[in-house]
């Protein structure tokens, strides 16, 4: 059975589908309940929600035309009060405060070059750049690229581009790799201070002593001796393995991964950037220590995972007698249905299964803006769930299905409407007694500017969607929006009529038609029919196919007297 809050959207739907068609018609509408309420309908009850839904169609159409300008303007009023919410500085102010703010706060962001941003990305770089604008202050990009094992060299420049897409604004990021030294001469004064130590134990080994909460033989020897070993540690005396520095922490700490932890380790594969210069390399947990004092950190804000490291990176912040940042640990975001390995999908790139890190079938940054996703959108979908230490679990479709919402009422002014026709079949009018020539608002609320569409005498066919001609028998009619009413005489003939009709359908003018191929969210491309008038639209410029949905120019092809437009669907 139905619920109310079921019936109300029905009811909402169908108001809004006889608005823009002239007629509620149960399978749009049903369409629309269906993507609405998936997660709750009862498979078992689908006949009685088309009934339902039926029902109310029926009861929608029989409201006089006083009462549908009234529903008009209610739904006129919503949209504009959901655009008004959708604005950012508003969003930003809501914010929750930070704790201990001071003179300015400074925040970053630190991704790995293993690869581009991808959605998980999306939460933590936000969250960091917002908060910092929400007090005027700054927020660091920082690469993390002291494991040479897993770098991408390309990462570096993507990364960069994906954050100005996100952000709107370009950051000269800071590279770990280039203060190399910078870490070295910390380590060297821990060492000497007696906080530090070379310790050339094997993995076996300390893991006993560790379990034990007993020191390795190598804790307490002189500074002196430390030092001697560091300095065979950078003459490539020791093999990867051989020998870490470790942090000396409390022996006994109740947390067995804080104890002894690694700040310094071998690592003999060859750096992108660096060659072979080095081959002794910080750990995260060191550099992060050392970089975020050195850039004025004023707050660390990132994932629960890394309260842990949290308590590691404490430890330098008193043996330097540093004062250490705000740690605010939130929830994540976990995309349950996803894998946002870069070095899995950089295989399957490179085995022909994608086509690149943009490929529209992946959860990468590259590819929301290949298919002509608003970066800014993210900023609103971030900002709308805010600062919370509550773990957030979603399906992709369901994060899909929100941030449509959000990105539709971005775009929705600034997207010129035009006629598409998928699946088309040619219709001929028999009594096209002369031309004719409409202009065409670009867009019914905002000031797009204007088109025209054009049926010529002597060319009298139009381009109409196969189901919609199929969908009418010999006799019935379909009216083309802000033209006229065609009769169906013949299965491609039709007739103009001056009577009315409540079923309103896309058409395309065949003289002013040119293919249309569209790219889908899945990677299948489909094709259809769309006004010549798109040959003056430029490259990248968003569109809004009627009653099929948004898309992004991608390019105008032209092979010899063959010219069609490549599109990338955005969403419905």
């Amino acid at each position: 059975m139905l619920d109310s809050e079921m019936k109300e959207k029905i009811k909402e739907f169908a108001i809004v589908n006889r608005i823009e068609h002239g007629k509620a018609h149960p399978k749009f509408v049903f369409s629309a309940f269906m993507r609405e309420f998936k997660n709750k309908i009862d498979k078992k009850m689908i006949k009685e929600y088309i009934k339902d839904v039926e029902n109310i169609c029926n009861i929608v159409n029989s409201l006089s035309a006083e009462e549908m300008e009234k529903y008009k303007n209610i739904f006129q009023q919503k949209k504009k009060e959901k655009t008004k919410e959708l604005r950012l500085n508003d969003l930003v102010s809501s914010l929750k405060e930070l704790p201990n703010v001071r003179d300015r706060v400074i925040t970053r962001f630190e991704p790995s070059p293993s690869g581009p941003l991808h959605l998980g990305h999306v939460f933590p770089l936000l969250i960091n750049y917002w908060y910092a604008r929400k007090y005027d202050g700054e927020m660091i990009l920082r690469i993390a690229d002291t494991n040479p094992k897993n770098i991408d060299p390309e990462a570096y420049e993507m990364i960069v581009e994906d954050v100005e897409y996100l952000t709107g604004h370009f950051f000269e990021p800071v590279i770990q790799s280039s203060r190399i030294r910078l870490y070295y001469k910390v380590i060297e004064q821990l060492l000497v201070k007696g906080f530090a130590y070379v310790c050339l134990c094997s993995q076996e080994e300390f893991k006993r002593y560790i379990k034990e909460s007993k020191p390795c033989p190598h804790r307490e020897q002189p500074y002196q001796k430390n030092l001697e070993l560091w300095e065979r540690m950078l003459n490539g005396e020791f093999r990867e393995g051989e020998a870490v520095v470790r942090i000396k922490t409390l022996i006994d700490h109740k947390n067995p991964a804080v104890r002894e932890w690694v700040a310094f380790r071998i690592v003999e594969d060859e750096h992108p950037l660096l060659g072979k210069e080095y081959k002794v390399y910080p750990t995260m947990n060191f550099s992060v220590s050392v970089d975020d004092h050195l850039n004025g950190i004023t707050h660390v804000i990132r994932g629960k995972d890394h309260e842990i490291n949290t308590l590691r990176q404490l430890y330098i912040y008193e043996y330097m007698n540093w004062q250490p940042p705000e740690f605010i640990h939130i929830g994540r975001v976990n995309f349950e249905d996803l894998k946002l390995s870069t070095t899995e999908t950089r295989k399957l790139i490179e085995d022909g299964v994608y086509s690149g890190w943009d490929d529209v079938r992946l959860p990468f940054i590259r590819s929301f803006k290949k298919k002509g996703f608003r970066g800014d959108a993210f900023s609103y979908w971030v900002l709308q769930i805010g600062l919370t230490k509550r773990d957030k679990k979603t399906s992709y479709n369901e994060f899909i299905k929100n941030f449509v919402k959000i990105h539709r009422v971005l775009i929705d002014k600034e997207s010129i409407r035009m006629f598409f026709v998928l699946n088309p079949v040619e219709i001929k009018l028999i009594n096209l007694d002369e031309s004719v020539r409409v202009e065409l608002e670009n867009h019914p609320d905002v000031n797009l500017g204007k088109r025209f569409l054009y049926i010529g005498k002597n060319h009298p066919y139009v381009y109409v969607d196969m189901k919609d001609w199929g969908d009418i028998e010999y006799g019935e009619c379909l009216r083309f929006k802000k033209f006229f009413t065609i009769r169906k005489i013949g299965n491609n003939e039709g007739e103009i009529v001056k009577s009315s009709c409540e079923k309103v359908v896309q058409f395309v003018p065949k003289e002013m038609s040119i293919d249309a191929r569209i790219i889908m969210p899945d990677g299948n491309e489909v094709v259809g029919k769309v006004e010549s008038n798109i040959l003056r639209i430029s490259p990248g410029k968003r569109l809004q196919f009627e009653r099929f949905g948004f898309v992004k120019l991608d390019e105008i092809i032209k092979e010899n007297l063959y010219i069609c437009a490549k599109l990338y669907y955005i969403h419905e």
